[in-house]
This record gives structure tokens, sequence and C-alpha cells, in this order.
């Protein structure tokens, strides 16, 4: 059985199934953070929009060795990633 850091990774070289990917992403309100782990069509990149909870969000900041994605509220946006 495959690890969840092997199943993230193969489907980010884009073999593996044709799922949805659940990732991670701390979504920053501003005033306060929370983590939400979100179903995306395909793996995250920074300036990726999505719907999460009624709200367009855009993420700002890639996953690295300190933290993980990062999203904010997207202002002025109405466009979701599909």
């Amino acid at each position: 059985m495959a690890s969840r850091i092997q199943e993230v990774e193969r489907r980010r070289a884009g073999g593996g199934s044709s799922a949805d990917t659940f990732v991670p992403i701390i979504l920053d309100y501003g005033e306060g953070a929370t983590v939400a782990t979100i179903e995306l069509p395909y793996p995250p990149f920074v300036g990726m929009r999505f719907k999460y909870g009624g709200m367009l969000w855009k993420i700002t900041h890639a996953k690295d060795v300190l933290r993980g994605w990062v999203a904010r509220a997207a202002e002025g946006e109405d466009r979701a990633a599909s």
C-alpha cells in the first residue's frame, strides 16, 4: 500500500488515478488562519483559485519545508479553478 505522500507525489507527476487530489491548505483570513483539507481536481500551484466554504480563495505561497500551501481570500474575482 502506498503512503499518502507517495500517492500525492504520484498524482503530482501525472501518474495514478484520475481522482481528485486532497491537499491540506492554510486558509489565511487576515485576522487568523485555519487548515483545511481541500479536494482539488489537480495539484495546487501559486495563483490557483478554488472555492471553499462559500468563498473564493487564491493560493499565494507554495508548500516548502517550513509550511504547507497558503491561500488568502481572493479579492474582486469571481472565477474559481475547475
